[in-house]
């Protein structure tokens, strides 16, 4: 009877150690609850450092850009699961830091970031898109995305200038249709993600009012500009030859 019960004791001791194998197995496959946060930085190399005026751009950037200073303050992504194809559609702010419950697996992410406007177009922040892969899993407490220009920048000089304007109607100087550019240090700057008023061709057009009184205008609705690159307008000094004229018969 001692053996028989030695047995029984044994064996549920063996049952007993296989459970908890096998509950640290599942614990260690089953993907687990995360909390995360985002936030980003932009892409060191590409076209946004490469142009006529890479000094006076690089300066902005390095001040107002790389600092967030002029970037967007609220996001918009899409998260889906790669092994299980469900979405989670997220929002929020970047200074809040507000955490989020994901299951552990590989992310796509995609989405977007642009400053939030009622009646003006905000030309004086960059808007911002996201697309890549990645990876939560239980240490995982916050992710950093890789940010992509959704937008493209104008930068005028500010010598003998008074003041620039993107006009987006037909008639200059009408409320409503025109947008005062920012200044910021020597340039006027503009960032845009599209053009308004695309089929009016005589809308969408930069005025430049000098300070002597005379004003220049700019067409760019065919301008083909890119996403992701930046178009510096430089003043230039204007001058003519004259030719000696003929003697008359």
């Amino acid at each position: 009877m001692k053996k028989i019960l030695f047995s029984i004791a044994a064996t549920l001791l063996i049952v007993g150690c296989n459970n908890d194998k096998v509950e640290e197995i599942i614990e260690q496959t089953t993907p687990q609850e995360v909390t995360v946060t985002f936030d980003y930085s932009f892409w060191e190399s590409g076209s946004m450092t490469k142009s006529t005026g890479n000094e006076l751009y690089t300066a902005f950037y390095n001040r107002y850009i790389k600092t967030k200073t002029l970037t967007p303050r609220g996001y918009a992504l899409t998260l889906k699961n790669l092994q299980t194809g469900e979405s989670s559609h997220i929002r929020g702010y970047w200074d809040k830091k507000e955490g989020i419950k994901l299951m552990e697996g590989t992310y796509e992410v995609t989405g977007t970031s642009s400053p939030i406007y009622n009646t003006e177009i905000k030309v004086d922040s960059v808007y911002l898109s996201f697309k890549e892969n990645i990876v939560i899993d239980k240490t995982t407490s916050s992710i950093n995305l890789s940010a992509q220009y959704n937008s493209y920048m104008l930068i005028f000089d500010t010598n003998n200038t008074k003041s620039i304007e993107y006009n987006y109607g037909t008639y200059d100087g009408i409320e409503g249709y025109y947008i005062n550019l920012p200044k910021s240090d020597n340039i006027y700057y503009m960032f845009i993600e599209k053009l308004l008023n695309e089929g009016n061709p005589a809308a969408n057009r930069i005025t430049i009012h000098r300070n002597s009184g005379v004003t220049s205008t700019i067409y760019i609705s065919k301008t083909p500009f890119e996403n992701g690159k930046y178009y510096y307008f430089n003043d230039i000094t204007n001058s003519f030859d004259i030719p000696p004229m003929e003697e008359g018969n």
